[in-house]
């Protein structure tokens, strides 16, 4: 399977005057015939790792990218929502669990590849922990075909969806031995 393009690259024509006559330089896409130009800018992302005990909750992706691989709940921000606001929606529209940001403690941010419809698109995804009482009892099957709760020391890096997921499991393990700093 071939990698898909990045976001400008995608681009064949202006959007401003319809020129072919584009120019690609990885971030951004400049038309030489109008000046038109389009900056391609990370999207936000969040997610949550959700501790029961000393376990952690996660999904099997039930789609592409990476169907079948490990995720964490969690989702693309939508405009005008902070990453906390995000990832609390997301977590309630697949798992069904009500979150607020006041629940939420931040861990860190990695940056992401995420490759969908044949555009690559690049994001920065923010990772928090929040504790659960229990597993939920209801999942997104449109989005997720498993969740399991697993000890995140003995999850295998290639077992998990992206690389952003694997540095969030890095910063929970560390997390998980010094919750204090």
């Amino acid at each position: 399977m071939s990698t898909p393009p990045a976001t400008v690259e995608a681009f064949k024509h202006c959007g401003g005057c319809g020129a072919s006559d584009i120019k690609h330089d990885g971030f951004a896409v400049r038309c030489e015939q109008c000046g038109w130009t389009f900056f391609t800018n990370v999207a936000a992302a969040a997610a949550v790792f959700l501790r029961i005990g000393d376990k952690v909750l996660l999904v099997r992706r039930g789609r592409e990218p990476s169907k079948g691989k490990l995720g964490i709940p969690g989702g693309f921000v939508d405009p005008g929502e902070s990453a906390a606001q995000g990832a609390c929606r997301e977590v309630e529209e697949e798992l069904r669990i009500k979150l607020t940001p006041d629940d939420l403690t931040y861990l860190t941010t990695a940056p992401n590849v995420y490759p969908y419809a044949g555009v690559t698109y690049r994001s920065l995804d923010t990772y928090f922990t929040a504790t659960l009482d229990a597993l939920p009892e209801w999942f997104d099957e449109s989005e997720i075909s498993a969740i399991e709760l697993v000890d995140p020391f003995g999850v295998e890096p290639e077992d998990l969806a992206f690389d952003a997921t694997r540095a969030g499991i890095e910063a929970l393990k560390r997390f998980s031995r010094d919750p204090a700093g």
